[in-house]
């Protein structure tokens, strides 16, 4: 057939074209065909040559095959990798491991089932060495400081803000859900230009985020030409969209994720039964309350089938314990049954200590406590604020710091020249006369002195004699008796409810009272626990309840003063441990200081804690006096002196390690036993007074008032005002005119904005006014007077300043470059691989964890969280505030979609300080929000 149809093609060709024109056709075909063979030849000669030669010398045996694959191999081509990424070996080696496991688990299993060519795993290998190395370069040339001290707090802190303003929506409306609330709110807070709902609450939105984000990244880290490489470029793309970014975002907003991360940063800190009684009694979450009931009550039937229930007491005490914890957990699930204590929001309720103020005998807290007490003082304020008579409070305070601030410049002024001394007598008559003009004079409204004789005393001593600091002893002096005496200021303060909140704040109080389902009768926990104790477990229950620090105080004791007296008479152990270091400048010198956390625990259960600063000279002191008086103690080791760069940090934190040691050892109960004295001498060692008698003593009076008073949370408020509010005299009134102004943004203002724009940004210390609007953020101290919240301003400010000289940075600067140093870097990276892929092979999937499991997760996290609220901060604020401040943060990490949206913030603002360039792009994708989209919908049909 195939012959028919050439014939016919050949017989019309000659008939339509003639003889000639067919030949010289084909002629010319068949020329250009050997022309080009033998120009290929005559280019490529000597290869063809070499090859047929070295073909023609193989044997034809069975060998001939494993011949010719051997010489193919010879002619493949060899890559060859640079190593080389940070420049540190310990990180690079990691790196390569790293790299090695990720292209063995994740790309030779499908790709060599395609091919066998390795071409394409070495150009993707390639790539991934060249990001690698173009990020850690970047890494090194960006300061993370701005972003680390301002703008992740600044984040952290909106988030909340956010949060808390959703939660009140929610709570007032009483439907819809937080995210929704939450989300329209950022869209508020972003002006309508972005917002990121849909790629928190849409998987299929956050994948094609994800991939965007590779896309700009790998153009910002990798050549041109790898990026034009299309094949090349998706792959990698969809490596780090796919395989690492969204597997690892996931993971890290899982709540459970956060909760495990909780309890792990938090295993330090010791858990007591106190607090987790209270998460019990406070907990707003059903599931939770089920799961740790039905924990305890396999404990309980595991204990109660042990065949030495009946003769073995701490089995005894056992099941006491754990049957009081089950008549709790009974008593809270009624009451969220009933809808009493229900919230919505799952932020954990508040205890109501209110029921106390007739329930109980309470502590009555003198009122010089009241005035040398940060938190008692400030309720204080709030309370007289309420009945109208703030101002005899405020006039108190006024003429106390003027006391304090003429004592202060008559003793400077002393040592200065006469005109110098002159001005200052001027200052300080003027300000005294401010004070009484506007308190005491006849021309005042306000005459808070009735006693004509005090006044007209005052105004010939001012209008007759130099200044003298006791100017206003007399009128001091009645203003504290009318304060303490008048039934409307301190009595009627101690029987308003705000003084029970006071009582809870300072520890004051037993633990709260709990109503009984069966009666309306209010039961304490003693008669519940001992209500809870079966026949057959024993007649004498133990409490889980471990007694610590101020919570003890017996129903009987009266008065601050008589605990104190009586926890000084009972017997203790001490223990100390150094737990800060950092340089202090006095008079022109630098040294280092260690601040000490100094416990003493009596053998009732109670405890005394406080803080005091020692230079390593001190240390030296008393090695040297333990020596002289107890020889052997001379053999245990102490850090020697060191003539050049002792005030390195190194040497401080090498110094810090090794005093620890040695307290460590001379605080060992045997120790203690066989030098008597010992313990009078570390106790004297430690106590906040010690040096301060003696001249040229370990702690200058200008260094106790920068570091030991405020750190002793219970010093005198008045007594030791910042010295911003008094470096003259006319600063204490302006600085009191400040104290006590309320801030005038509402809530509505706030919704549209950040944290951030509530800063001054001309002040010195950025850092520090972030973390203080963190910290109002966390505690809500925009509730609290002024007073308390410049207090705080205030102590933040000394500390900081003591701990970390005149540059707050230095400290930060040297933190950072502690956790980037190439063996901490390489330790993470370590941790990583080995979390991925232990003993060098790839980690199994864990199962899903049973929500019974995640609930119990849940419990210990918070018992964790509460567990590591430091006293500091406590005193500061308040046991109650403080406790409130953590739960609401817990209860913030406790949502999956807003944990991936903090967690977008946190990448993106990283991705912006690597790549500013970046900020545009990120802006255009969250402008394809819904909301955003109908909000320009909207607008333009108004249009």
């Amino acid at each position: 057939m195939k012959i028919l149809w050439f014939m016919l093609v050949v017989v019309l060709s000659v008939a339509t074209f003639g003889y000639t024109t067919c030949l010289v056709v084909v002629s010319s075909f068949l020329v250009f065909i050997s022309g080009a063979i033998t120009y290929v030849y005559i280019q490529q000669r000597h290869t063809i040559d070499e090859s047929l030669n070295e073909i023609s010398n193989l044997s034809y045996d069975s060998t001939g095959l494993p011949q010719v694959i051997e010489l193919m191999k010879k002619n493949q081509k060899k890559y060859n990798f640079d190593n080389r990424f940070t420049g540190s070996h310990v990180i690079d080696e990691e790196l390569q491991t790293i790299l090695y496991y990720v292209f063995r688990d994740f790309i030779h299993p499908w790709y060599d089932k395609i091919s066998d060519d390795q071409e394409f795993p070495y150009q993707l290998k390639d790539t991934a060495h060249k990001i690698i190395f173009t990020l850690a370069n970047r890494i090194k040339e960006v300061d993370w400081i701005p972003y680390f001290t301002t703008q992740l707090v600044d984040d952290l802190a909106t988030h909340l803000r956010l949060f808390k303003q959703a939660r009140s929506k929610l709570k007032s409306a009483n439907h819809g859900n937080l995210e929704t609330y939450f989300f329209d709110l950022e869209f508020t807070l972003e002006h309508g230009a972005m917002c990121r709902d849909h790629i928190c609450m849409n998987a299929k939105e956050e994948k094609v985020y994800l991939q965007n984000i590779a896309d700009a990244f790998l153009y910002q880290v990798i050549p041109e030409s790898d990026f034009l490489c299309r094949p090349l470029r998706s792959l990698t793309r969809e490596i780090l969209a796919e395989v690492i970014l969204y597997p690892v975002i996931s993971m890290v907003s899982d709540p459970d994720y956060v909760n495990q991360s909780i309890i792990w940063m938090c295993s330090d800190f010791p858990v007591s039964s106190d607090i987790f009684l209270n998460i019990l009694k406070t907990t707003n979450n059903v599931d939770e309350l089920y799961s740790i009931r039905s924990y305890v009550q396999k404990e309980i039937s595991s204990l109660r089938c042990n065949p030495n229930a009946e003769s073995d007491n701490s089995i005894k005490n056992q099941l006491s314990s754990l049957l009081y914890v089950s008549k709790i957990i009974d008593v809270r699930l009624s009451r969220l049954q009933e809808g009493s204590d229900r919230d919505s929001t799952g932020v954990p309720s508040t205890v109501d200590y209110t029921k106390l103020l007739s329930q109980e005998k309470l502590i009555q807290l003198p009122l010089d406590l009241i005035l040398r007490n940060n938190i008692a003082l400030s309720y204080f304020i709030d309370y007289m604020s309420s009945i109208g008579y703030q101002i005899y409070i405020f006039a108190y305070l006024n003429i106390e710091g003027w006391k304090i601030s003429a004592k202060q410049e008559l003793s400077r002024s002393s040592s200065k020249p006469k005109t110098e001394e002159l001005k200052t007598f001027e200052q300080l008559k003027s300000a005294a006369h401010l004070l009484y003009e506007q308190y005491l004079s006849e021309k005042s409204n306000l005459k808070l002195i009735s006693d004509s004789l005090i006044v007209r005393s005052l105004y010939v001593r001012m209008n007759t004699e130099a200044p003298k600091e006791n100017w206003f002893d007399d009128v001091i002096q009645h203003l504290y008796s009318t304060l303490q005496n008048d039934d409307k200021f301190l009595p009627g303060f101690q029987n308003h409810a705000s003084y029970i909140t006071l009582l809870a704040e300072l520890e004051l109080i037993k633990e709260p009272l709990i109503k009984d389902n069966d009666d309306d009768e209010v039961t304490s926990a003693d008669e519940l626990l001992a209500s809870s104790t079966d026949s057959s477990v024993g007649n004498s229950p133990t409490r889980i309840i471990n007694k610590e620090s101020t919570g003890n105080i017996d129903n009987n004791a009266t008065t601050v003063e008589e605990m104190l007296q009586s926890s000084q008479t009972a017997c203790f152990t001490l223990n100390a441990k150094i737990i800060e270091t950092g340089l202090v400048q006095e008079s022109g010198k630098t040294f280092g200081v260690y601040a000490i956390a100094a416990t003493k625990f009596y053998n009732d259960g109670r405890s005394d804690s406080w803080h005091v600063y020692r230079r390593y000279s001190d240390f030296y002191d008393l090695h040297q006096k333990l020596r002289e008086k107890y020889p052997d103690l001379a053999q245990v080791p102490f850090p020697g002196k060191k003539t050049f760069n002792n005030m390195e940090r190194n040497v401080l934190e090498k110094r810090m390690k090794m005093l620890n040691n040695y307290m460590k050892i001379l605080m060992q109960l045997n120790v203690i036993k066989s030098h008597p004295s010992l313990q009078d001498m570390l106790l004297s060692f430690l106590d906040p007074e010690f040096g301060k008698a003696v001249p040229g003593g370990p702690l200058s009076k200008t260094l106790d008032n920068l570091l030991i008073n405020p750190l002793k949370m219970v010093g005198n408020a008045v007594k030791t005002m910042p010295d911003n509010l008094l470096n003259t005299v006319d600063g204490v009134m302006e600085g009191f005119s400040r104290v006590f102004q309320k801030p005038s943004r509402n809530e509505e203002e706030e919704e549209t904005m950040k944290v951030s724009s509530e800063i001054d940004f001309e002040s010195d210390n950025i850092p520090l006014r972030i973390m203080l609007l963190l910290m109002t953020e966390v505690f809500d101290l925009k509730t609290r007077n002024q007073w308390l919240r410049k207090r705080i301003i205030a102590l933040l400010r000394q500390v900081m300043h003591a701990m970390f000289g005149d540059i707050v940075n230095k400290r930060i600067l040297d933190y950072v470059a502690v956790i980037t140093s190439p063996p901490k870097v390489a330790l993470c990276l370590a941790n990583i691989k080995n979390s991925i892929w232990p003993n060098s092979q790839r980690a199994v999937p864990s199962p899903p964890r049973d929500n019974d499991i995640r609930m119990q997760t849940r419990v210990a996290a918070k018992c964790a969280l509460l567990a590591s609220l430091s006293d500091e901060l406590k005193h500061i604020l308040g046991s109650e505030t403080s406790r409130t401040g953590l739960m609401l943060v817990f209860s913030m990490f406790q949502h999956q979609v807003l944990n991936k949206r903090l967690v977008y913030v946190f990448f993106e603002g990283i991705l912006v300080t690597l790549f500013p360039n970046l900020n545009g792009l990120l802006q255009k994708l969250h402008s394809q929000s819904p909301r955003v989209l109908y909000n320009k919908q909207k607008i333009k049909t108004k249009k």
